[in-house]
């Protein structure tokens, strides 16, 4: 049940966050306000994709790998998210923004690996038990 919560949380943070994210890269929309939105969004991203590797990883047949795996990403999302505004303040900015952006895709996928791979061993468990 928290696995399926932290998942559907998962998709609807990025979601949300890669509205806000276009926004702010079309200069749509600019408020600071804002932007602490889209932090606080990517913090709570960031909780659901360690709370779906360490489910996993606790749950039958759990890879240790990937429980790794989403802390790393999600610990580089996080530090790259707050520090991105001080990287390349030029007009090459964009390549900034687009390296955020794909470590927000990197962090669904892992996320949605991470719940997936929980889900088969419930499932695995569920028929051993049958």
């Amino acid at each position: 049940m928290v696995v399926r919560i932290a998942g559907m949380a998962l998709r609807g943070l990025f979601a949300l966050n890669l509205i806000l994210g276009l926004l702010f890269w079309f200069g749509i929309a600019e408020p600071r306000w804002l932007v602490l939105i889209h932090m606080l969004i990517g913090i709570l991203f960031v909780a659901a994709i360690w709370l779906l590797g360490l489910a996993q990883g606790l749950g039958k047949n759990g890879s240790l790998g990937l429980v790794i795996g989403t802390f790393t990403v999600g610990l580089i999302i996080a530090i790259f998210g707050l520090i991105q505004q001080s990287l390349l303040p030029t007009s090459a900015h964009w390549v900034i923004q687009v390296i955020h952006l794909l470590l927000a895709f990197a962090g669904i996928g892992i996320g949605e690996a991470s719940a997936a791979r929980y889900q088969r061993g419930v499932a695995a468990a569920s028929a051993d038990a049958a």
